[in-house]
């Protein structure tokens, strides 16, 4: 990726990531070592879902992206959706989705099942 993008993480036009259950978004599931990194681009990572053994960008990606869009869909997606919506602004959130804070336009789209 270095040769393709040089020395500056890269700046994606359009992403689209999904919502875990548990608040994961693009492989980065809560408590994994890849939320803190500060200078690696990709990182493997164990999820603990199948398959385990997975790549993701970190945040040093995720959070320069121009226009970041959420897909939320399903019942299941519900209780993530508002223990996010009313976390305190007072510390971290414990979920990878709401910890990225991409530079650019964020917009997320739930489905009625997920929006409740």
């Amino acid at each position: 990726m270095r040769k393709f993008f040089g020395t500056q993480p890269p700046e994606f036009d359009v992403q689209l990531l999904g919502l875990g259950v548990e608040g994961h978004t693009a492989s980065l599931f809560p408590n994994s070592p890849a939320l803190d990194e500060k200078k690696k681009w990709v990182m493997a990572v164990h999820a603990p879902v199948v398959p385990p053994k997975r790549l993701t960008f970190t945040p040093v990606v995720l959070n320069r992206g121009r226009n970041t869009y959420f897909l939320a869909v399903g019942q299941d997606k519900q209780e993530i959706l508002r223990k996010i919506e009313n976390e305190p602004d007072t510390r971290p959130s414990e979920y990878p989705a709401a910890l990225l804070r991409p530079s650019g336009k964020e917009l997320w789209f739930l489905d009625q099942a997920a929006a409740g």
